[in-house]
């Protein structure tokens, strides 16, 4: 969690008067629960109270808690949401650490967010004090939460308004001892308890909690009343329901009580409500919505207002549609979170525990029994923390198991979240650019809008934006305006279930539900919006949400905040269609530089190729020689920021820049309609803001807005084209709104000097149009190669705002300062997603793919196909992103060029370690074996696969001859590109030459010679057919090293623990996962250890040394697998249930009736008599036995659930004793359940 300087808020800020009254009767049967509890710095006791209260059949709206402990930042609960602050204090070596006050509250999520907010009081009591405002169906009421740690509690500071209001709750512990409060028993009367009780006494306030009460009790010792409740006049009398301790177990066997208050005013609830999608009958919302669309007719549109009409009707249909078929469900209703933990265990030792509870506290103080009473107490408690613990674990297990079945990436997803701090409920309070603070979300919302947009207005409709002048005798490219309903189908079908819908109600959902009735009047609303150039209003009202910017360090920043526009998801089609014909424009006359990239086909790959050939070229250059010394060509790299990129677009200059392209009038007319008039709300989490008009840039969240972007900041390319900078060796790229210069020379100082010229050229494009850059967002490095030990250059160029300190990327970190400050700069610069440092050696890049390893657990959790499928389809494509930059690995190509084969090895212990935990195997297992078994090529194979796919489709396209131009561009004072023959991208590119030529062969060797030319002709179907001959070579590729690793097996004198496993037997075939679908975690794992033969068994122990005897306990043999199935004589009744004997086998071959099949015809001896020759034939008592293989491959179900009650494993204990997915000893039958 990053935290500012200044005390980080987690609270609600709410807009309303804090000084309201109770103005209403009491709301009858409706009431407000509050618990409050002293935790003591304890988590346990922090997950107690969270979790009973969410399993309370009306929850308690508020948790007052005191003395919180500091995991309360990390503790996520799906029914409350919490209010804490996090101070930055000095801790004894004199650093800035993150410190929790020590009062917090969490309240239900069924309250409304708008409803509450949170302060923390100021001064000597900034740590002990807490108020929470609740705006409640009578009226405000503040809570005040309070904590008197051994008298550190400044009484006057808090005894003032308005904590003493008449709407006012006061609570907590105040470790203050008074008869009025504490009953006759309290003999010695604190001062400071007589002068609140005057204090309150003035202020109208009255103890609610019933004298005598025992809210601290301290083991077998002394007990009392500290932690009180003192109401305000006007929530005294008919408004008051009750005070008392609410028994919670963990809070009984410890000292502080909760404390439980009830009062007859109802918090307002959140009533939003959630689409339940999953639940619609689609034939019955399609049928519904044709019949509704019928009325809505295909009339002719002729003008602007005949399509708002239209888009209005049909808005109208979808949502009358969506109201009858889609059930709506409360999004936070005021009901348990989940049921508490149950079994007759915890039943039966729940009533031990609370009649050895009874027993103590009827027993005299200091009698005989007292001590032997409360251990008896405590043997009970523990007991039964054990059975609650292992039902929590078994009822988690068999979730985590069905979730990730139904939805493994969302739960790896949440995962990630849980891993991380809790999220803020309420936007932060806002700092102005004054330094002043907001004090409420409406101010939140007006300083957020000032920020993000320097240009909105409020109240009548702002003019259009005025049209660039487009003379008669422009250059116009030609794109038709007309749609057919192919276009449109296909946008709609690339929309996203489950995606925020703007303010028209209409989500995604409802178009692919309706598609097929929808797609005609789509198709006839989008066709009159292309040819009147128009956007619908209803279109181009957005929602803006804020989303929290990554490792920002003050979120009280309005720019740590990135503003999304959730806009109609009809208008994304429009949108979408309109930026496809862009698109095809760009490609197809070059409207963009060829340096520009973001826009289609020009991939994060290709630009990072471009990007990273100077480098390369600089690494290979053997240097020259002037006045006899020697130079080297030396790289440095800036990158750009453009501070607002989307949000400070000038609307003007882009119709004038995409005029100058030769864009079709229709497409410039409508793009003046896209972005003229935009009306928007601010939502913050409670809060929604006035609407206003943003007269200013392009909508974040809009299909059209990327390539708008581009084709804006292409200007600033085409400018260092027409400035020719090859005399400088300086290449420009951009990537949306990344933008990089990168420069060449004999020495770093030049090469800051020519950056800071090219600099100036950039601002001298950027002022004029309104886009400017922050400087103190650059970064610099120079590139090095590899064996230089030399002093890293602290050149920076001379740009206004630059610094060494925070703009030069270093080699590596300085120490401590003498404040002791850590240097926490980065080593590396994050290009495009890619981490790359000074060598290229691309070190840090492979050591953040380690954060993507820990993914499941070895017998619990999603099952081995689920977690193979997230490993396959999400973790390796992370790893493998932008491969074919980094992943270069040739013959004559330099060792100080390609990725070291070290760095391969340490992807490979990524994914081996990846595949132990997605399968269960130990470590010992053999990884080629463990691959064979998942099916999973290795890693070295499947990055050469990827990269040479990238390489085999881009050859031949204008970015291939573009990066081939820029490894044979001759430095001052060459003759010949020669060289540059050893650079890594060219010898990789010119084996994927020698690689297409082989592939069209075979194409055309396969196929007959016209659909063999017709694939071949399409780009489509040619990359389809590249890709699939890629992957055909991985898996003979992998198929191969798989025959090597069996041939090195069996030539090895020793196999591996004296056992020969399964797994190394057969072929690399994708048939191996077969025996393990279905299986829950446990069996999975169970069953690879036995196909492998690592297993907890004394044969494998022996042998790594962590056993004395590889026999079994029996003494009957060597303790295996194949042992246990068939041989042990201690297993024979168990053994009945295992399917060993074969049915198939010794039947009549129906080939050969004399012959049985499966068995084996022993000859036996042979006879003769009267000249002819008999065979004696052998008698055998053999049984047609199933072998190992077979019954872990085809009864890997029933051997696995046996195996794991039978073996006796230490690991599996836990699930033979609790899961029911596995073989229970709650079943009688082995096969009870399956």
């Amino acid at each position: 969690m990053a935290y500012a300087k200044r005390p980080q808020e987690h609270v609600s800020e709410g807009d309303r008067s804090c000084d309201a009254r109770l103005d209403g009767p009491p709301v009858v049967g409706d009431q407000l629960v509050i618990w409050q509890a002293n935790l003591a710095g304890s988590g346990v006791r922090l997950n107690e109270i969270l979790g009973n209260a969410s399993t309370k059949l009306k929850p308690p709206h508020v948790l007052a808690l005191q003395d919180v402990p500091p995991s309360l930042s990390h503790k996520h609960s799906s029914a409350y949401e919490p209010a804490y602050m996090v101070d930055q204090e000095l801790d004894e070596d004199g650093k800035l650490v993150p410190r929790i006050r020590r009062v917090a509250f969490y309240l239900h999520r069924s309250i409304d967010l708008s409803s509450w907010k949170v302060e923390f009081a100021t001064g000597r009591n900034s740590n002990l004090v807490a108020t929470l405002t609740l705006n409640t169906q009578c009226g405000d009421v503040m809570i005040h939460n309070a904590y008197n740690p051994t008298g550190q509690l400044n009484f006057d500071e808090l005894m003032v308004s308005p904590i003493t209001d008449s709407n006012s709750i006061l609570l907590g512990d105040f470790n203050l001892h008074h008869k009025r409060w504490g009953g006759p028993k309290v003999k010695h009367e604190d001062a400071a308890a007589k002068r609140m009780l005057q204090q309150t006494d003035a202020a109208g306030m009255e103890c609610v909690l019933p004298p005598g009460t025992i809210t601290y009790q301290n083991g077998t010792h002394s007990s009392s009343t500290i932690d009180l409740v003192f109401a305000g006049s006007h929530l005294k009398g008919d408004r008051f329901d009750n005070c008392a301790i609410t028994p919670l177990r963990i809070f009984e066997h410890t000292d502080h009580r909760v404390v439980r208050s009830v009062f007859r005013i109802g918090p307002r609830r959140d009533l939003s409500e959630h689409l339940l999608w999953k639940k619609c009958d689609q034939d019955k919302f399609e049928n519904t919505a044709s019949l509704l669309l019928e009325h809505v007719a295909r009339r002719e549109m002729n003008t602007t207002a005949d399509i708002d009409v239209y888009v209005q009707d049909l808005l109208g249909a979808l949502k009358d549609t969506i109201k009858k078929h889609v059930s709506k469900v409360l999004r936070k209703p005021h009901r348990p979170a989940f049921k508490p933990p149950s079994s007759s265990e915890i039943d039966e030792s729940r009533a031990k525990e609370e009649g050895a509870l009874r027993a103590f506290r009827g027993c005299r103080r200091r009698g005989r029994r007292h001590g032997r009473l409360w251990s008896k107490y405590e043997a009970a408690f523990r007991r039964t923390s054990y059975h609650i613990r292992t039902e929590k674990t078994r009822e988690w297990r068999e979730i985590a198991a069905e979730r990730t079945t139904m939805r493994p990436w969302a739960m790896a997803k949440q995962s990630l979240k849980w891993c991380g701090s809790r999220e803020t409920t309420h936007m932060p309070r806002l700092k102005r650019s004054d330094g002043s603070l907001c004090q409420d979300d409406a101010e939140n919302a007006v300083c957020f809008r000032q920020s993000i947009w320097p240009e909105t207005s409020t109240g009548g409709r702002p003019d259009p934006l005025p049209l660039p002048i487009l003379p008669p005798e422009r250059a116009e490219h030609d794109s038709s305006p007309i749609f057919d309903e192919d276009e449109v189908s296909t946008v709609c079908r690339r929309l996203e279930y489950g995606k925020g819908c703007g303010p028209d109600g209409v989500p995604s959902d409802a178009i692919k539900y309706a598609k097929v009735p929808l797609i005609p009047h789509l198709v006839h609303l989008m066709n009159a919006c292309a040819r009147l150039s128009y956007h619908p209003d209803e279109f181009k009202y957005s929602k803006i949400v804020a989303l929290k910017k990554p490792a920002k360090s003050d979120y009280s920043l309005p720019k740590s905040w990135r503003p999304v526009a959730l806009l109609s998801c009809v208008g994304k089609v429009l949108e979408r269609l309109i930026a496809d014909r862009l698109q095809q424009l760009a490609m197809k006359h070059n409207l963009l530089p060829g340096t520009q990239f973001g826009a289609a086909h020009r991939c994060t790959t290709k630009a990072l190729e471009y990007l990273l050939t100077p480098i390369y070229k600089s690494f290979i250059h053997p240097g020259f020689k002037k006045a006899q010394e020697t130079f080297k060509w030396l790289c440095t790299l800036l990158s750009l920021d453009i501070a607002g990129a989307y949000d400070h677009v000038r609307c003007q200059e882009l119709l004038k820049i995409l005029a100058d392209k030769g864009i079709p009038a229709w497409i410039i007319h409508y793009v003046r309609s896209f972005l003229s008039a935009r009306r928007s709300r601010i939502h913050f989490p409670g809060f929604v803001s006035d609407d206003f008009w943003v007269n200013i840039g392009i909508p974040q969240g809009s299909p059209l807005s990327p390539i708008l972007f581009v084709f804006f900041t292409s200007p600033m390319l085409e400018k260092f084209k027409q400035e020719n900078p090859t005399i400088d060796i300086v290449i420009a790229m951009s990537y949306v709104d990344d933008t990089y210069i990168l420069v060449t020379s004999p020495s770093y100082k030049t090469n800051c000097e020519i950056l800071a010229k090219w600099h100036d050229v950039v601002m001298g494009w950027a002022a004029p149009i309104g886009i400017r850059f922050d400087p103190s967002k650059y970064q610099v490095m120079h590139f090095r190669r590899s064996k230089t030990t030399s002093d890293y250059p602290d050149d920076i160029p001379a740009i206004d705002g630059l610094t060494k300190k925070n703009n030069l990327v270093p080699e590596e970190r300085d120490s401590a300062d003498e404040n002791g400050v850590e240097d926490k700069r980065l080593t590396h610069l994050r290009i495009l997603g890619l981490l790359v440092d000074h060598r290229l050696s691309w070190d840090a890049h492979i050591t953040h793919m380690s954060c993507y390893k820990r993914i499941s657990g070895s017998t619990w959790g999603a099952k081995l196909m689920d977690m193979r499928r997230l490993y396959y389809t999400s973790v390796r494509t992370i790893i493998a992103y932008a491969a074919p930059v980094w992943f270069v690995h040739f013959e004559g190509c330099g060792s100080h060029l390609q990725i070291r084969q070290k760095l391969v090895y340490k992807l490979q212990t990524l994914q081996n370690f990846c595949l132990r935990q997605i399968s269960g195997a130990f470590r010992q297992t053999a990884s080629m074996v463990l691959h064979k078994e998942l099916h999973i090529d290795p890693i070295a194979i499947y990055l050469q696969r990827i990269a040479m796919s990238h390489r085999l489709r881009t050859l031949n396209t204008p970015e291939h001859k573009r990066l081939m131009d820029s490894q044979q561009q001759l430095y001052p004072g060459m003759r010949s590109s020669a060289v540059f023959d050893a650079h890594p991208y060219k010898k990789a590119y010119d084996l994927a030459e020698t690689l297409l030529l082989t592939i069209k062969v075979e194409l055309y060797r396969v196929k007959f010679p016209v659909p063999a030319a017709k694939i071949w002709g399409n780009k489509k179907s040619r990359n389809e057919y590249i890709n699939d001959y890629a992957e055909r070579q991985a898996l003979a590729m992998s198929s191969m090293l798989w025959d090597e690793y069996l041939e090195r097996r069996n030539k090895s004198s020793r196999t591996l623990f004296n056992v020969r496993p399964v797994a190394a037997k057969g072929e690399w075939l994708k048939e191996n996962l077969e025996c393990y679908k279905g299986l829950p975690k446990a069996q999975s794992t169970i069953l690879i250890q036995c196909r492998t033969g690592v297993i907890g068994l004394n044969s494998f122990l022996n042998q790594a040394k962590l056993s004395e005897t590889d026999m079994y306990p029996c003494g009957t043999g060597v303790h295996t697998v194949s042992h246990l199935l068939y041989k042990c004589i201690s297993l024979v009744e168990a053994r009945v249930h295992l399917p060993l004997v074969n049915k198939n086998l010794n039947k009549p071959d129906p080939a050969n009736p004399k012959k049985r099949v499966g068995i084996r015809d022993k000859p036996g001896k042979t006879y003769k008599k009267r000249g002819e020759t008999f065979t004696k034939p052998v008698k055998t008592n053999r049984k047609p036995y199933n072998d190992l293989t077979t019954l872990l491959t085809d009864h890997a179900t029933v051997v696995t659930k046996w195996a794991i009650r039978h073996f006796g494993l230490e690991q599996y204990e836990w699930t033979n004793q609790h899961l029911l997915i596995g073989p229970s000893k709650k079943y009688d039958s082995l096969f009870e359940g399956t």
